[in-house]
């Protein structure tokens, strides 16, 4: 067991097996949903996929819903919690915009319906008035899962607690409450109704176990041989689930997918056992199959596929394509006169709505791209992108008011031909994706080796970590930049008669541009100070030069002084940077003039400033990327935060402690400044 588990947590990156499942998970739901949704009689492969799909579809979800609850940044209690409500909101939301979709062609239809059309139409009403599904569960369980968390159960409690569940849930399954409202909202928990589709009481034993396997998977040191043995286990359970079906349903075949299908809302142990079996089957085969693309080197190759990135995409938005693209189905039911379509139709519908949805998606993930890049109401952006829809369906309901009211919208010969269109123009826009992304991978590849190239010569002239030390004094520095180059630096200048400068700057801007200003002000700032000018005169003389020639208007806060370790006098002077800190048994904030950044305005007048350091203090310098970083609620880790950092280290490991917990601090956010620090031990 040693050779697979770790005591420490060693792999805690996404688990790239499961995103991919999700994906296939979403293509399965277009294919169902497109008979489902539109009342169709399915063909013998539909009823299949639908099968297998059944064992490997929901319980996938919601498996990898608890999973990632233990990957997730924002898995606390009232994280979950504000997920359960708001997902539970998005389904009588989602609701309404169904109900709203089977309306919509009402008007243009009705003297084309049949009675069983409008008899279908009332049902699809009053079911969908208070319908359940993959959001009603999500919301529920997160709810679950936000109670155990803030009673800080053990990870052992959550497999115990699916056992109980998948125990209890057959029992209690269509069982009569007779009390109001409670009875209600039992009856969504626990089944029994067209209307609810899911039962979370079952669901929530695929959420605890995806919990459990969470927290063993984060311990898996050898990922290969953990599923070469999982696979031989999870394909007995799934031969001995596969061979008791095969002799059940000998007699009688037919009864075979309404069963299978009851197994939605009648849970039994023995099927979530097989579902699991199923689910860690179908991650096996993924995980092989991606690591022997990334084992022949053709994982740059597959990321330039456009099929294998579209399924990623449909992993990572599959809520939004989930509560979409049944309200393209639901249109086009309306259009149909509210009657099944022809297994055929059925595809095409498929096809359509994956084309529809896609547009839809896509523009709402970059509508939110933009409010986060931008800022501006979430309304406003959406509208935005919302518009060219807007504009479609005007069209689209001005040939319906000139239809001919004695013939429907297609005729099978048309349904067919428009079909086989969009099969050749799906062909095509392929094609031209492959040949587009194909292109900006390359030019991306270029990019990064120019980046990359920048990032080398950066590192010359400010390496990440340096450490420097005599007798007297150690000084260590190190720098993180934000992108792959930045524009905060520093610099140790050795001198004579035991002196030596010591500088950190932090210019305005990120990336090559910031890089390039940055070197310039470093090489100008070192130049003077070796040959002996004193450090106000420096900055000041350095702000000049800039002033008359800086196109680009940029500046630079610097830091510049010259310690002598004979005496621990350091000699500064400071345009515009971060005040020190002195370290030692109180640490506090060394008061400097702040001066004025260089760059900005000529005559700056920076003065010189002196501070003695007693044997066992410190300075430590910083950039404003160590004092500016923000966690997840925006909050800033700040000057006082510094202090308490700093306060009684020992100054030897002091700048990673510092960086350590700003980072802790961050949580995981990303880094938007550049971060360097640099500490002089005296």
């Amino acid at each position: 067991m040693d050779r697979i588990f770790s005591k420490e947590e060693v792999n805690t990156g996404r688990q790239r097996e499961f995103d991919y499942l999700k994906g296939f998970f979403m293509i399965f739901i277009f294919l169902i949903h497109a008979f489902q949704a539109t009342f169709s009689a399915e063909s013998t492969l539909v009823s299949g996929i639908y099968i297998v799909a059944t064992m490997t579809g929901a319980a996938l979800f919601i498996f990898v819903m608890g999973f990632g609850t233990v990957y997730s940044k924002r898995s606390g209690p009232s994280d979950m919690a504000a997920n359960g409500v708001r997902m539970v909101a998005y389904q009588y939301l989602n609701n309404l915009l169904y109900i709203a979709a089977i309306i919509l062609p009402y008007p243009f239809v009705k003297g084309l319906l049949t009675d069983e059309g409008r008899d279908t139409l009332r049902l699809c009403i009053r079911v969908y008035a208070q319908y359940t599904n993959i959001f009603f569960i999500t919301g529920i369980i997160y709810l679950v899962l936000a109670l155990l968390k803030k009673l800080n159960c053990k990870v052992y409690v959550y497999p115990m607690i699916a056992l109980v569940m998948t125990l209890i849930a057959p029992l209690v399954y269509g069982r009569e409450v007779k009390v109001p409202v409670i009875g209600y909202i039992i009856k969504l928990l626990i089944g029994h109704d067209m209307f609810v589709s899911f039962t979370p009481l079952y669901f929530l034993s695929y959420a605890l176990l995806g919990v459990a396997a969470g927290h063993m998977y984060r311990h898996i040191r050898d990922k290969k041989l953990f599923y070469r043995i999982v696979l031989v286990i999870a394909l007995i359970v799934a031969a001995v689930w596969w061979t008791v079906i095969g002799v059940k349903y000998i007699p009688d075949p037919s009864t075979l997918r309404k069963d299978m299908g009851y197994g939605y809302i009648h849970p039994g142990l023995f099927r979530v056992a097989a579902s699991l079996a199923h689910i860690l089957i179908a991650a096996a085969v993924v995980f092989f199959i991606n690591d022997k693309a990334e084992g022949s080197g053709k994982t740059d190759r597959k990321k330039e596929n456009p099929i294998s990135a579209q399924i990623l995409f449909y992993g990572k938005h599959i809520s939004k394509y989930y509560a979409l693209h049944v309200v393209v189905y639901f249109v086009a039911l309306g259009f149909h006169g509210y009657l099944g379509f022809e297994p055929r139709q059925c595809w095409g519908l498929m096809l359509l709505s994956m084309i529809v949805t896609e547009g839809m998606v896509r523009a709402v993930v970059r509508a939110d791209e933009l409010r986060e890049k931008r800022g501006g109401s979430r309304f406003e952006t959406i509208l935005k992108f919302a518009f060219p829809y807007l504009v479609m369906l005007a069209l689209l309901l001005l040939r319906l008011q000139q239809l001919d009211k004695d013939r429907a919208i297609f005729t099978p010969r048309e349904f067919d031909t428009f079909v086989w269109a969009l099969f050749v123009i799906m062909i095509i826009a392929a094609q031209v994706l492959y040949v587009v992304n194909k292109r900006m991978a390359s030019q991306k590849a270029r990019e990064d080796a120019f980046m990359e190239t920048a990032r080398d010569i950066q590192s010359g002239m400010v390496p990440p970590e340096t450490a420097y030390e005599k007798e007297n004094v150690r000084i260590e520095a190190i720098s993180r930049p934000a992108k792959a180059v930045g524009g905060d630096f520093y610099d140790i200048i050795p001198l004579d008669d035991g002196r030596f400068g010591i500088v950190m700057g932090d210019v305005s801007g990120k990336g090559v541009p910031a890089a390039l200003f940055m070197s310039m002000v470093k090489t100008m700032v070192r130049d003077r100070i070796l040959s002996g000018m004193s450090v106000e005169r420096t900055l000041n003389e350095v702000n000049d030069e800039l002033c008359a020639s800086n196109p680009k208007g940029m500046f630079a806060t610097v830091f510049a002084g010259v310690f002598d370790e004979n005496s621990g006098e350091l000699t500064f002077a400071n345009a515009g940077h971060m005040p020190p800190v002195k370290t030692g048994a109180d640490a506090s904030f060394v008061e400097v003039d702040s001066g004025c950044a260089i760059g900005l305005f000529e005559d700056a007048g920076i003065i010189c400033q002196k501070v003695v350091l007693k044997k066992g203090e410190g300075i430590l310098l910083y950039t404003d990327g160590t004092t500016e970083a923000v966690n997840l609620q925006k909050e800033p880790f700040g000057e006082k935060r510094l202090l308490q950092a700093v306060s009684g280290q020992d100054s030897k490991s002091l700048i990673e402690k510092v960086a350590a917990d700003v980072i802790k601090f961050s949580g995981g956010q990303e880094q938007f400044d550049d971060l360097t620090l640099l500490m002089l031990s005296f």
